[in-house]
């Protein structure tokens, strides 16, 4: 075997090309191991790697309806491993379906592969968007006539760590929400949907980590360089979290968006050290040299233009959060 034209898959999607097909038509993917609860539709030649399962031969059902199907079933209610998730082909054969005739099974999956392409276009609007941003934000941060001067960020702000919390304290009837660095996702504001509670704050937690709405977020392990705003609510800055706290009257959406830029993340991967997971310190961030203009109206004409560029995003996230819950109803409601 050897490249080519025809995709090789795995659990993870896509892996490489060859030039020999296992199979050519339509199918649904199903994870053996590692993914398990994420099918996912393909039509055509293809190839695949010992961890994923393939439909075929089908009988009564049609291929885009098994897709469908798919995505009703807990398919992490059938893993058979205690570590990395597992199936068998024996598991997925025993499960009990309840198959609708051919004519409304063809219906059902024109409704559900129409709105996956219109999520699917939602989410390139989403991805051009960024982009756009993206070149916005480096030649904004390039030009000599809005920006003539660099600072080192020391100069305007400093770092501070998070607190060390005992996972024996975690409880979920906790109100404070504890924020790691998977918390900090690189989005505008961080992902608070999975978080470890506490009920009562610790007794020696410094004022810092006890989190304000706006406050700059940085990711300080792993992910390092990924800059987040925090939220409104009862949250709790968690060690490897980096806060960074102003010290000098400057606008803090600018320095919002300069510290999300590209520039900034590569600049503190290049700083990384540690060979099983990268790390940075209070001294890689605070000695980050940025754009910056005595001028004040330049520095709010830049931090106002890219803003608005983060309400688009923001906007276009929302709208794919309300296809996406359409989608997951629908589902719900053709398969009870």
């Amino acid at each position: 075997m050897n490249n080519g034209g025809i995709p090789v898959f795995g659990t993870g999607g896509y892996m490489t090309s060859v030039d020999e097909c296992l199979y050519d038509g339509e199918t649904t993917f199903i994870g053996r191991k590692g993914s398990i609860n994420k099918p996912f539709y393909y039509n055509g030649k293809f190839w695949t790697v010992d961890t994923l399962f393939y439909t075929h031969s089908f009988n009564g059902i049609t291929p885009k309806f098994t897709y469908c199907l798919f995505q009703t079933i807990n398919w992490l209610k059938y893993n058979e491993a205690s570590g990395v998730p597992s199936l068998s082909k024996d598991t997925i054969e025993k499960i009990k379906i309840n198959i609708p005739g051919l004519e409304e099974q063809n219906k059902i999956a024109k409704l559900m592969f129409a709105l996956d392409e219109r999520i699917t276009t939602q989410n390139k609007i989403i991805e051009d968007l960024k982009k756009l941003k993206s070149a916005i934000s480096k030649h904004l941060f390039s030009r000599k006539d809005l920006l003539e001067t660099t600072i080192r960020l020391a100069d305007i702000a400093t770092l501070k760590n998070g607190y060390a919390f005992q996972s024996s304290k975690y409880d979920t009837k906790g109100k404070w929400k504890i924020l790691t660095i998977a918390n900090v996702s690189g989005e505008r504001y961080i992902n608070d949907d999975d978080c470890n509670c506490i009920i009562n704050l610790p007794n020696d937690i410094q004022a810092h980590q006890v989190l304000k709405e706006g406050d700059i977020l940085i990711s300080l392990t792993g992910n390092v360089g990924r800059v987040s705003l925090c939220k409104a609510g009862n949250n709790l800055l968690n060690q490897r979290v980096g806060l960074l706290c102003i010290t000098k009257n400057v606008n803090q959406e600018f320095l919002y968006q300069v510290l999300s830029s590209r520039r900034f993340e590569n600049s503190m991967v290049a700083c990384g050290q540690g060979a099983a997971q990268m790390n940075i310190g209070k001294g890689d961030v605070e000695n980050f040299v940025l754009p910056y203009s005595s001028n004040a109206n330049n520095i709010h004409l830049v931090a106002r233009i890219l803003h608005s560029y983060d309400e688009c995003i923001i906007n276009e996230q929302q709208e794919l959060t309300l296809l996406t819950m359409q989608k997951q109803y629908l589902l719900d409601q053709m398969f009870i």
